[in-house]
């Protein structure tokens, strides 16, 4: 699924957080698991450099490390942070990734995109990354 995103002429990062978390609990974790950038950025290589230095994040660390992808794994929903935020310097995307199982989905992770510079709206990416999970048999 990563290979297949296009970032459209942008400088960016897809990064997968793993759920590594048992039944109904969460915790992620960012170290090997699949990355992706467009372009050789040391920004790009810093900001993941930065994740795996959390190690494993869960409910009650996520704040604390100010990790991004803890927030989507705790509500369930997407979120992004854009050029309306005042003290933003890149642009970022949170994805929930989830499979099902029977009548229940199950969350697999979290993909995280990051862009070199905030966008207005990551909503193009955001259905982009819809397209390419439901291709796989996942939602997000």
């Amino acid at each position: 699924m990563m290979t297949r995103f296009d970032f459209e002429g942008n400088s960016g990062s897809l990064m997968f957080w793993e759920n590594t978390g048992d039944g109904n609990s969460w915790s992620l974790k960012l170290a090997g698991q699949p990355s992706r950038s467009n372009q050789d950025h040391k920004g790009l290589k810093n900001y993941r450099k930065n994740c795996l230095r959390y190690g494993e994040v869960g409910p009650d660390t996520w704040v604390q490390h100010h990790c991004f992808a803890g927030q989507a794994a705790q509500t369930g929903v997407p979120h992004q942070r854009t050029n309306r935020d005042p003290d933003q310097f890149m642009g970022q995307l949170v994805v929930p990734v989830f499979r099902e199982l029977g009548v229940q989905m199950i969350l697999v992770g979290v993909i995280e995109l990051v862009t070199l510079v905030p966008k207005q709206s990551h909503d193009a990416d955001l259905d982009q990354i819809k397209r390419l999970l439901w291709a796989e048999n996942l939602h997000g």
